[in-house]
């Protein structure tokens, strides 16, 4: 994972995350400390994986454990132009409709 920012929307806060361009399990303990300290705040998170080359099944569930817990907070999560190979990985795996994209 390459970055994590904190942008001021006007009246709301958004955080973006950039997830560079290989999300494997090498990267799926950074990037689950990161996340445990976006739920913490109460703002929308855009996650930009356009730039993944390459995703394996661990980096794909950290991403889904992390969109659930932030729907059960109410808090919305979107993409920023997913890369054909994300959401090939994604359909491949039948998550999908479940990562929302």
């Amino acid at each position: 994972m390459d970055d994590v920012n904190t942008n001021d929307q006007g009246e709301s806060e958004q955080t973006a995350i950039a997830l560079g361009s290989n999300l494997s399990i090498s990267q799926v303990s950074d990037l689950h400390e990161k996340f445990l300290d976006i739920i913490r705040e109460p703002e929308s998170v855009v996650i930009d994986a356009s730039e993944i080359e390459h995703t394996d099944t661990a980096g794909l569930q950290c991403l889904y454990s992390f969109k659930v817990s932030m729907d059960e907070e109410g808090t919305p999560v979107s993409w920023d132009a997913p890369s054909d190979a994300f959401i090939k990985a994604a359909q491949l795996l039948g998550m999908r409709e479940h990562l929302g994209l």
